[in-house]
């Protein structure tokens, strides 16, 4: 049995079965893992129309990170509405993409409160909607995750050792029970909070040998690419040493919002990003934030009078995958 600890504070965790194993050796990744799509670029797309997606594969992104929000497909207790998550995994399968669906959020009747980023106060709720997720979807997500940015109150308001508990360990455990094939990525941590000591530390000693792909969002370094490069530098090293360095890294989240920068900077930014990328080989996706944000978007957001139309980042990226 693996009983995970609350050395972070909060009540011991209610012990969890033991998972199967995962690779046969120290530093040996599982074939499902070996087997991933391997383009290197990817896109924060969250649920975009289905013009979006055809657009973003019209420049060759093949990876893109989507929302699985429990508070929103399960707002009714027992009446989940899969419209939207089935229409873009239907765009996937239609175009040959490859998704990371990051599984989050409680809804008011599983946590007793207005507040998406409470712990549901059944933790079997949460991974009840996790089983129902694989089912759904079996072979056609390429990598799920549970929960984003835990490490962040917006998105967490429980304790660490509730996340680790009743959130990660078992979520993981039930993913790979459910289909022994499917790789599970995470943290998904923000570099806004204390993510390395505080926070990565614990989750690997909980569950290090469930999560397939280590994944992670950069925002900080000074705001500049070498900065930020420098911060995921420390995270690789952090990851040798405690053993997990063979595993995959992708950069899940980083760009640059337009509120800081003019949308020509923006554009150098996401060049100059992928070529820190393409000399760290380690460093083994990058998912762009974001497709299609107010602030952020490489195209024009929803309800705007420019919804769909490239910015400069949508044609710097697509020269960056075209190559020289």
């Amino acid at each position: 049995m693996i009983v995970a600890l609350a050395a972070c504070g909060g009540e011991p965790a209610s012990p969890v079965p033991d998972a199967p194993p995962l690779v046969t050796d120290a530093g040996v990744n599982p074939p499902r893992v070996l087997a991933l799509e391997p383009s290197r670029y990817g896109l924060d797309s969250h649920l975009a129309g289905d013009d979006l997606f055809d657009a973003f594969a019209a420049i060759g992104i093949r990876w893109h990170r989507i929302d699985i929000d429990w508070d929103v497909i399960e707002a009714a207790r027992g009446q989940p509405d899969w419209t939207d998550l089935d229409r873009v995994v239907a765009d996937a399968d239609r175009l040959g993409l490859q998704l990371f669906g990051s599984i989050a959020y409680t809804p008011a009747w599983a946590s007793g409160r207005a507040d998406r980023a409470a712990p549901p106060l059944d933790p079997a709720d949460y991974v009840g909607f996790v089983r129902q997720v694989v089912r759904r979807y079996r072979g056609r997500i390429a990598c799920l995750g549970v929960w984003n940015e835990p490490n962040l109150r917006q998105f967490w308001a429980g304790t660490k050792a509730q996340y680790l508990a009743e959130i990660l360990v078992p979520g993981l455990f039930t993913i790979h029970m459910e289909a022994p094939e499917q790789v599970t990525c995470g943290p998904d941590l923000s570099s806004a909070g204390d993510e390395r000591g505080g926070w990565l530390g614990p989750i690997l000693d909980a569950a290090g040998g469930q999560l397939d792909v280590i994944t992670h969002h950069q925002y900080d370094g000074g705001d500049t690419v070498p900065g930020r490069a420098a911060e995921i530098d420390l995270l690789r090293a952090f990851l040798v040493a405690r053993g997990q360095g063979h595993k995959p890294l992708w950069i899940t989240e980083i760009g640059w919002s337009r509120n800081d920068v003019t949308e020509a900077e923006q554009a150098t930014l996401l060049t100059d990003t992928m070529a820190a990328m393409a000399a760290r080989p380690f460093w083994a996706k990058t998912f762009w934030y974001d497709s299609h944000g107010v602030d952020f978007g490489i195209v024009g957001p929803d309800g705007a009078p420019d919804r769909g139309v490239p910015r400069a980042a949508y044609h710097a990226y697509a020269a960056v995958i075209a190559g020289p």
